[in-house]
């Protein structure tokens, strides 16, 4: 990367006007070296607290001054005549004017400040940062748009959205209903991806490892951060994975994937496989098939419907209609036979 473009693709992230080409570029360089994290860490938290715009357009107060100042001083009185010895006596009375015009050039730079101030909070509103830390969120945002955010989930977006575009960061998991402003894109920025909405609901899911996108209505356009030129454009029912940084679709093996949300498990002759990982993500707990009976699991099937019930009933539903036990082993639930 050239020598201030990582300066100018970070201010124009932090102004949400950045395309996927140039996100998938910064997260390129932050990812390059320590330093260039803590570099962009420093000019985030100036940006934040100061509203400062780095390399993007000022207010010159310097040039204000210059343009005003001659008519303050053209306004001052000629201090010349008191170095002279003869002071002229005065043949009427005379009221100054410079000290109301120094009033008004102060009330013109004080509008002047103002307007700045108002100019950079428009411009650059405060961010608004957001943890589901006990339990899933739901949040309304500038625009209208509503967001479920699963428990453990961190999102950050502004108080007001530009003029071009609403933006987001997410870490974690989230259900999407953007309101409808063809006029402005939605977009997600994930560490992993860019998720740019066009008129549609839709989950995101980031992990450590990758992530997943799944739409229900309208179409999504998935760009991964380090194959900018490849975006996908997803469909309702499909559901992409995004794992070591490639993009690839995949089948939609449950619908139990809004479950978190909507607390219902659903499941008509599920094999015991993939109903142990519905129940494992819907819990946030390991829950898995002992080895013995891994090569026989895809028989074993299960038709049951749960509504905001606690684990162990599930467990004791499943044991009744597979005739199968469960067996702790460290932190796992393991399905074994008797």
């Amino acid at each position: 990367m050239e020598d201030n473009e990582h300066i100018r693709l970070i201010t124009r992230h932090l102004s949400q006007e950045t395309s996927p080409e140039e996100e998938a570029s910064l997260q390129k360089w932050l990812t390059a070296a320590p330093e260039h994290r803590l570099e962009f860490e420093a000019l985030k938290d100036i940006w934040h607290t100061s509203g400062a715009v780095v390399g993007g357009r000022t207010f010159d107060k310097a040039v204000a001054w210059k343009n005003i100042a001659p008519q303050i001083i053209g306004a001052l009185p000629d201090t010349s005549a008191l170095l002279s010895p003869v002071q002229p006596r005065p043949t009427g009375l005379r009221r100054p004017l410079w000290p109301r015009t120094l009033a008004a050039a102060c009330a013109l730079l004080l509008l002047l400040g103002a307007g700045w101030r108002y100019y950079t909070i428009q411009r650059h509103p405060s961010m608004q940062k957001i943890l589901a830390s006990g339990n899933n969120q739901q949040i309304s945002l500038p625009d209208g748009s509503l967001v479920w955010l699963r428990k453990g989930a961190e999102m950050e977006y502004p108080s007001s959205f530009s003029d071009r575009l609403r933006q987001v960061e997410l870490n974690g998991e989230a259900f999407f209903q953007p309101a409808t402003d063809p006029s402005r894109p939605f977009r997600i920025n994930t560490p992993h991806a860019v998720i740019e909405d066009i008129g549609t609901t839709f989950l995101v899911k980031d992990e450590d490892a990758g992530g997943e996108v799944i739409v229900t209505s309208g179409k999504v356009k998935l760009t991964g951060k380090e194959d900018a030129g490849n975006p996908l454009i997803l469909l309702p029912g499909q559901k992409a994975t995004i794992l070591k940084n490639k993009l690839s679709v995949t089948r939609l093996g449950t619908s139990n994937f809004m479950s978190w949300k909507t607390g219902l498990l659903e499941f008509r002759q599920a094999p015991l496989e993939q109903v142990v990982q519905d129940i494992s993500d819907h819990y946030s707990t390991p829950v898995s098939v002992a080895p013995e009976l891994k090569a026989g699991a895809g028989e074993i099937k299960v038709t049951a419907r749960f509504d905001h019930q606690p684990l162990h009933q599930v467990l004791d539903e499943i044991k009744l209609t597979t005739g199968l036990q469960t067996a702790r082993e460290k932190d796992t639930l393991f399905f074994v036979r008797q």
